[in-house]
């Protein structure tokens, strides 16, 4: 490791070197895909964030195991966590859902996976709707400001809102749950994206959204017709 804590594989991928070289090598293991840097990361989750091509690789590697997978940085990050982080491509995601060691236990895991893909990319986040290991618990995670997915969604990624908005699984308390701000999906989608309120008012919630704003009129919702 240099002084970054970064393994040869690491290091490889920030100077684009060959890594698939290092990967075939008979000195590659288990070992050399678990090693992670300073901040905990392993090359698995740094290929996911940067390089979709490297993810498929090292999934493929015959040194690839579960163990890789599910491994965490020190934040109790996963490989998906950092998958969802990336903003330019759903690749890697796709990749990591199509895996045999993917599970239900992955895609719940204590970072918040679904959140932060409702918040960076909205395809990665419809693929985890469609994912067979997706339940219904996703869409009521909250993290420590009791924020949900769909407020992430209202304020981030606003056409992914029209999406959600059409799942059987989301209910009306999904939609008017506030968080500890006293913030629900509509107000988030009203303030940040309002230009986007139509999905709201087109929805099957738009009645109980109008009587739930009569009946906190005090919120200063502004609806957009």
């Amino acid at each position: 490791k240099n002084s970054d804590s970064q393994n040869v594989l690491i290091y490889a991928l920030q100077c684009k070197n060959n890594i698939a070289d290092i990967i075939n090598s008979e000195h590659c293991t288990e070992k050399v895909l678990l090693d992670s840097d300073k901040n905990g990361a392993n090359i698995f989750m740094c290929a996911c964030l940067h390089n979709s091509e490297l993810t498929k690789y090292i999934l493929n590697s015959k040194y690839f195991t579960e163990k890789v997978m599910y491994d965490t940085n020190n934040n109790k990050a996963n490989a998906l966590s950092y998958a969802v982080n990336n903003k330019q491509d759903s690749l890697p995601t796709k990749y990591i859902l199509e895996s045999e060691h993917c599970s239900t236990y992955l895609l719940q895991g204590v970072y918040y996976s679904f959140i932060a893909a409702c918040t960076h990319n909205s395809d990665s986040a419809k693929l985890m709707l469609k994912s067979k290991y997706y339940t219904k618990k996703m869409l009521s995670e909250e993290n420590d400001t009791n924020s949900t997915p769909l407020m992430y969604a209202c304020r981030h990624q606003p056409k992914l809102v029209e999406y959600m908005l059409q799942l059987d699984d989301l209910t009306e308390e999904d939609v008017l749950y506030k968080n500890k701000e006293g913030m629900n999906s509509v107000m988030y989608l009203c303030q940040y994206q309002p230009e986007f309120i139509h999905f709201f008012e087109r929805s099957k919630y738009m009645s109980v959204i109008i009587s739930d704003f009569k009946r906190n009129v005090g919120c200063h919702l502004k609806l957009y017709y």
